[in-house]
């Protein structure tokens, strides 16, 4: 008897909500188009996922495609420099890159 399985992997990204709004600029491009994502990997049977076996966050530019890890750190730090500048982004209109948070 013979059975076929196609067996594959596939990825999936998502927007975190935790930093939407949050202007935060791209250390390549030097643009604000940098989004919080959380990216899964998983073992697919038929195209269907079914084991996840990675996931993690990361900050990526929708422009360059500039991709950095994202800790629960760094979300508090930008949280929290958002919140000393009174929610309003940064005063100069330029806020700092994303690898010096």
């Amino acid at each position: 008897m013979f059975f076929f399985f196609l067996i594959g992997i596939g990825d999936t990204r998502k927007n975190l909500d935790v930093l939407q709004g949050v202007p935060i600029v791209c250390p390549n491009c030097h643009n604000v188009s940098v989004h919080a994502i959380r990216h899964y990997r998983y073992v697919t049977v038929f195209f269907i996922p079914i084991l996840p076996f990675s996931w993690y966050k990361e900050l990526r530019c929708d422009i360059c495609g500039c991709e950095q890890p994202l800790r629960d750190e760094d979300i508090q730090n930008i949280k929290m420099q958002q919140q000393q500048q009174g929610g309003k982004g940064n005063i100069n209109n330029n806020p700092p890159p994303y690898n010096q948070v």
